[in-house]
């Protein structure tokens, strides 16, 4: 504990999300200087900023989906089923491979060429593996990263297997809804395949606003409900019978999984167009400055190859071509890729 004393993450880039006040050590906790909430931090070292007494309702909300999220990775990571683990069957791994080569990584490079150093949070970034990607691919920009989830567990989970002896990175679990940050800290934010399961996008942006400094960037990941390489996936098959079941009037008051009905579980997951990101955005006082789609091979190509048992050479051939040929689409075939990409990347600025 000795060390976060002095982390600047405790120092620099947090307060009190109840009431603003600054956040400092006591004995065995961390407590606000104003209102006298008290706060946690792991044994991992993950800095935990959801109030642990307070009665607000975001905040006793924040503490049962917190547990809830809590328990499914401590299942998930114990049964080693967690898509972010790596997948036991090669063609499931290599749809993770390509789901990670497309959007994640188109908006990573977008990142590193727009910012040469900087401070970036990463919101709702579960084990940290875009965080992971940013600075083995940009090892000489000056990037300071804060990677933040609700989930503790997967925030410990990700630091012990990703980040061991790797300097510039702090984990916050919070609400991203009231994240716990102080106002005009980060230079930019990223957040992938995320605000799917967000129940209140306009809140989501306008803290991601406040946070950020002026002229700060969002960078977005999410699938696109317009696209039909969504629709013909296995994903888009189990939302439209949720759907068709009006499965969500199950979940109006409780967060029941991070993953909702792509894992078969009660949960929340909106999948959105273009346009309801685009207008959510600049509700929240934000430009949009770049929309690309991309996975147009989507997931029914690698539910084909396993069934057929096509050589995994050639799958993994065309997942490397497919990469490679859907950033060079995107200049040709302009706006009609809303209607083919299963995946959208968006960026935007906050207005100044």
């Amino acid at each position: 504990m000795n060390a976060m004393k002095e982390s600047p993450i405790v120092n620099d880039f947090v307060e009190c999300p109840l009431c603003g006040g600054d956040i400092f050590f006591e004995t065995h906790a961390l407590s606000c200087t104003a209102c006298k909430e008290e706060y946690a931090l792991t044994e991992e070292g993950v800095l935990v900023l959801i109030p642990e007494k307070s009665n607000v309702e975001w905040a006793k909300e924040a503490r049962e989906n917190a547990a809830i999220i809590n328990a499914f990775y401590r299942g998930r990571i114990k049964e080693g089923t967690g898509w972010w683990i790596g997948h036991k069957n090669p063609y499931v791994a290599l749809l993770q491979r390509y789901n990670l080569l497309c959007g994640r990584s188109m908006a990573v490079d977008m990142l590193g060429r727009m910012y040469s150093g900087g401070t970036i949070v990463d919101l709702g970034g579960g084990e940290g593996y875009v965080d992971k990607m940013i600075l083995d691919r940009f090892p000489d920009k000056n990037f300071q990263v804060v990677l933040q989830d609700m989930g503790f567990v997967i925030l410990a989970h990700g630091k012990e297997r990703s980040f061991q002896n790797v300097q510039g990175v702090d984990f916050v679990a919070s609400d991203s809804l009231h994240s716990g940050f102080k106002a005009g800290i980060f230079d930019c934010a990223i957040s992938t395949e995320c605000i799917e399961h967000i129940r209140d996008l306009d809140l989501f942006f306008a803290e991601a606003n406040r946070i950020l400094k002026p002229g700060g960037r969002v960078f977005l990941t999410t699938p696109n409900k317009q696209g039909i390489a969504f629709w013909l996936g296995d994903r888009g098959v189990q939302y439209a019978k949720a759907l068709v079941a009006g499965s969500f009037k199950k979940v109006e008051k409780v967060w029941k999984s991070p993953y909702g009905f792509s894992d078969g579980e009660e949960g929340y997951e909106k999948i959105l167009s273009s346009n309801e990101v685009v207008e959510a955005l600049k509700k929240g006082g934000f430009i949009i400055e770049q929309v690309i789609y991309n996975q147009f091979l989507g997931e029914v190509f690698f539910t084909i190859a396993s069934k057929a048992r096509l050589p995994l050479v050639l799958v993994h051939g065309a997942v490397s071509s497919a990469v490679a040929l859907e950033r060079m689409a995107n200049y040709f075939i302009g706006p009609v890729g809303k209607f083919i990409g299963f995946n959208q990347v968006v960026i935007a600025r906050k207005v100044t």
